[in-house]
């Protein structure tokens, strides 16, 4: 995955409208990202945990965010989570959680698990924008990842 981007940002997010609007929004906020989008769970576990554990490696040291939606078809955003989290070699990249839920129980699961951070996704299309442009600001352009 070694490439030209400064950073990698894996969009985990069912709805293809969300996904790509989230794309082409972190990417006019910072043209230097790559991102790739995962539309179900056994494409976040194929892309993460299949092969040996040096391919795990490899693939999850470039990544500098994830932003993840709770309800996902397969395998469920929380239980991503938690394999994400337990895994010593993805336990450090930062996970967003980035969800239309704003159920106590979902953002207290998802924090008790290990998110970096939870986001309700806004349903005004300026307000989605101008949130996914503050987190692309901290995650992306401020936090230091691990390289």
């Amino acid at each position: 995955m070694t490439n030209q981007y400064k950073r990698e940002v894996l969009i985990i997010e069912d709805n293809p409208y969300d996904a790509e609007l989230a794309k082409r929004v972190l990417v006019k906020a910072s043209p230097a990202i790559h991102i790739q989008l995962l539309m179900d769970g056994d494409d976040v576990w194929n892309f993460f945990f299949k092969g040996t554990d040096e391919d795990v490696y490899l693939r999850s040291k470039e990544i500098s965010l994830v932003l993840l939606d709770l309800k996902m078809p397969k395998i469920g955003g929380l239980e991503i989570l938690k394999k994400l989290k337990e895994n010593p070699m993805t336990a450090s990249i930062p996970v967003v959680i980035l969800s239309s839920s704003r159920e106590p129980s979902d953002i207290q699961e998802a924090y008790r698990l290990g998110t970096n951070g939870y986001v309700v996704k806004p349903v005004d299309f300026e307000e989605y924008r101008k949130t996914l442009e503050r987190i692309n600001l901290f995650w992306i352009d401020i936090n230091e990842t691990m390289l």
